[in-house]
């Protein structure tokens, strides 16, 4: 894909772009004109059966324990995250790379990170875009410039 003329000289040398929301996120690479999606993670909610929402059998009188809340699962979304991050640069030709994602995800992906690759960081951003076209994003994301 190619980035609108406009916002080319932005992306001067190869950047990591990565965008994500709760459960999906997209890397993406802009290095002068071309814009490249790398990865995607695509992490969907596991479906709660009666037996995982601690449900009690009144007939029976058996207690099931709940499922476990969404911290044990974020935590390996957001590991998953920094490590593709840590992987990008370290076998691409990748300078830096933006967050584009809530706090509440940026944090703990940032947590799960050597102090090396932190200091490539850029910024982050703290928008939930995942479901807006990339163009936009990068319109977006050229403003925080």
């Amino acid at each position: 894909m190619t980035i609108p003329e406009q916002l080319q000289p932005h992306f001067p040398h190869p950047m990591l772009l990565v965008v994500a929301d709760h459960i999906h996120a997209q890397f993406w690479i802009a290095n002068q004109a071309d814009l490249s999606r790398v990865h995607t993670i695509d992490l969907p909610r596991e479906r709660k059966s009666d037996k995982d929402t601690g449900h009690v059998n009144a007939d029976v009188g058996a207690a099931y324990p709940p499922e476990p809340n969404d911290t044990e699962r974020m935590h390996r979304f957001c590991k998953t995250i920094a490590e593709k991050i840590e992987e990008f640069m370290r076998t691409q030709s990748v300078h830096a790379y933006h967050l584009v994602m809530k706090k509440e995800i940026s944090g703990p992906v940032e947590e799960c990170m050597t102090q090396e690759i932190k200091k490539s960081a850029s910024w982050s951003l703290d928008e939930d875009l995942v479901k807006m076209p990339i163009e936009e994003v990068l319109e977006r994301v050229t403003k925080k410039f």
